[in-house]
Formats: structure tokens, sequence, C-alpha cells
């Protein structure tokens, strides 16, 4: 097996917290769900009471249902090639507009299941390189073109019938070679190549069927992060035909938090 460079030695760090008012209005409040900076300098939150932004000069702005989400939930952000922010929420997926100003509609566009996607609850969002946004949902896999055939659904979407994993979909990632993989919640990892999905799981060395992430290590090796339950925790390295996994062992108190999370 290849020496895995995720854990080559063990560094001491401190963390700093930062205030952005959250409010707890319900059991579980403020759970955050997904982080984002854009080119302003503003960092996004995405959490269970509502989306957040601070402001490069630290000001904090909440917003809500009331200012155009479909559900307060925010689960997951990106930021397209063009530098527009999309956030995912349980009702569905939003396209803010270019310049949010407190007081006005966030939302430019919301999509759902109506417009072709699977679900309206947002797991998990990717852009490849020829701009087709991916979108990963409690249903399976769903996909917008650009462009798009006149009259066709906004979204396609894959799911048991087109060969993915009967499962929902929590994350989306990319590997050197331009492909998509695919977490999913319960039935491991799968590759889109050729427009045919790949699937692995432990008769391919990955440990832990529910897959929370997918990202490349520093020396751009494909992992996936991945749990068995809440208690077993693993980061699986892709050496291009299987995986070699490393458990994960967390302090008390992080583990702890993951359980609640989770």
């Amino acid at each position: 097996p290849p020496r895995s460079t995720l854990f080559p030695y063990t560094t001491l760090f401190r963390s700093k917290s930062i205030d952005l008012g959250m409010t707890k209005e319900a059991w579980g409040d403020p759970e955050v769900y997904a982080l984002l900076e854009d080119p302003r300098g503003d960092l996004w939150v995405g959490a269970a009471n509502g989306l957040y932004r601070q402001r490069a000069d630290g000001r904090v702005e909440r917003y809500t249902e009331s200012d155009g989400l479909p559900q307060d939930a925010a689960t997951v952000l990106l930021e397209d090639q063009q530098h527009r922010i999309w956030a995912g929420t349980r009702g569905g997926l939003c396209k803010l507009v270019a310049d949010p100003v407190p007081g006005r509609s966030l939302v430019e566009s919301v999509f759902q299941e109506k417009d072709g996607l699977g679900s309206d609850s947002i797991e998990a969002l990717h852009q490849l390189a020829d701009g087709t946004l991916f979108v990963g949902t409690k249903m399976g896999l769903s996909a917008m073109r650009t462009p798009q055939a006149a009259g066709a659904p906004l979204f396609s979407t894959y799911a048991a019938s087109h060969g993915l994993p009967a499962s929902g979909v929590l994350a989306l990632g990319e590997d050197a070679a331009g492909n998509l993989w695919i977490g999913t919640d319960g039935s491991g990892a799968a590759k889109l190549a050729w427009n045919t999905f790949l699937t692995y799981t432990t008769d391919d060395g990955l440990a832990g069927s529910t897959i929370d992430s997918i990202f490349e290590d520093a020396a751009g090796r494909l992992c996936v992060a991945a749990r068995q339950g809440t208690a077993d925790l693993y980061v699986n390295e892709f050496d291009g035909r299987r995986f070699w996994a490393t458990r994960v062992s967390l302090p008390q108190i992080g583990r702890a938090s993951y359980r609640e999370r989770v």
C-alpha cells in the first residue's frame, strides 16, 4: 500500500472563534453546514437557521426565507465560473443575486423538482471545467448543462436506473482527469467517466459506506472521507485502481461533535 501523505506528522495549532451573532431558535441551532469565501473577501456561512455573510469589514448579515430563500437551512455553497454564488437548501437550489443588499431579495432564481432536480433537499454542489453544474440530492444526482437545448428540462437526473448506486448523494468531487466522483449515503463511492458510473465499495478497499467529503491530498491523490455509523471514521486514498484506508482517531470532544452533527 502507498504511504499516506495525509498524516505524516502531527501539527499543533490554535483556532479562533468568530461571533456571527447566530441565534438559537430550535434544537440543534446554530449548526454550520458550509463555508465559502467570495472574491470580495466576504465569508459566507450556511447554517441551520439561515445564510450568514460576514463582510471583510466585520459587518454581519443574516438571510432567511424572508429574503427569498425557499427554506432557512443553507446546506451547501458554491461559487461558479462566473463568480456567482449558489446555495443549496432543504427547499431547493438558489442562485443568488450578483450583489446582495440587506432588505432586498437575496435570490435571483430557485430551482426545484419541477425543474428536473431529483429532490428539493440539496446536499452537494460541484461545477466541472466544461460548465456543467452537478447537484447531489436526497434522491440522486442531477446535472444542469450549459448551453441548454430549447425546450429541454433545466436539469437531468441520474438514479439507480442509470447505474448510480441507489442512495442519496452527500458529496461531489473531481479527479485530475476531470472525472466526477460521487459520495453516497450508505452505498460507497462512484465515478462518472464516459457517461458510465463505476462503483467502489469495500470490495475495492473503501472503508466506510457513507461518504462525507471527496478531495485531493497534498500529492494530488484523490481521497474520500467516509464513515461507518458514527464511531468509525476513515480517509481512503485512491491509487488509480483501488482505495487504501486510514482510520481517523478523533479526540473525545471532536468525536462527540461529529456524532452530534450526523
